[in-house]
């Protein structure tokens, strides 16, 4: 494919049909302009806002040796088996990141999205939460789209950790506390409010 005209004498089926006339719609009509909004849909906004990062309470005293983390699939393609080890009697807090391989920084990673597991027995737990993610990223139309692209586009980058936690009560305040923090592409939705008025300070 190179810059000229996307035809649509390409297309042989009513399938392909669909597919020209959705990129129509966008206003594809160039290997450029394809290339621009796939490049659009990869696209997120990332805080970095020192204010609320002093504002974090980390009132349960968890350190960073307390989080366990684990790349979720393998290089094979299949996922790790250390994701059996993740307790089935818990709960907790777990952070889904994308961590690059090209660079020798072992700290150079993005957090995309933090949620919660609560403990009840039958219900939920840490394993069972974790792994509904992957489930959910492969319902096409019912799935976030956050959720599908963190999984699909990221998938050999994609990493998890986790801190089990006592208490949902602790475990509903540490995740707020996280959210408010970090503000995670996947979680920015709930705090549209608290960024707004940060904005307006710059």
């Amino acid at each position: 494919m190179n810059g000229s005209n996307l035809s649509k004498d390409r297309a042989d089926d009513s399938g392909m049909v669909d597919i020209f006339s959705t990129l129509d719609d966008l206003g594809v009509e160039t290997a450029e302009d394809l290339l621009t909004l796939r490049l659009r849909a990869m696209k997120f906004e990332v805080y970095f806002i020192p204010k609320l990062w002093n504002n974090f309470d980390n009132f349960l005293g968890i350190k960073p040796e307390n989080w366990t983390k684990i790349k979720y699939f393998q290089n094979d393609g299949n996922k790790n088996d250390e994701l059996l080890n993740i307790p089935n009697d818990k709960g907790g807090i777990y952070i889904y990141y994308i961590q690059p391989s090209m660079l020798p920084l072992d700290n150079y990673f993005c957090i995309m999205y933090v949620g919660r597991a609560h403990y009840g027995k039958g219900t939920q737990n840490l394993r069972k939460r974790i792994n509904s993610y992957e489930t959910e990223a492969k319902q096409k139309y019912s799935g976030r789209v956050s959720i599908r692209n963190l999984f699909n586009r990221y998938r050999d980058y994609l990493y998890v950790m986790y801190v089990t936690v006592d208490g949902n009560n602790n475990i509903d305040r540490l995740e707020e506390e996280l959210v408010k923090a970090i503000v995670p592409p996947a979680n920015q939705d709930l705090f549209q409010k608290e960024l707004k008025d940060e904005k307006k300070m710059f």
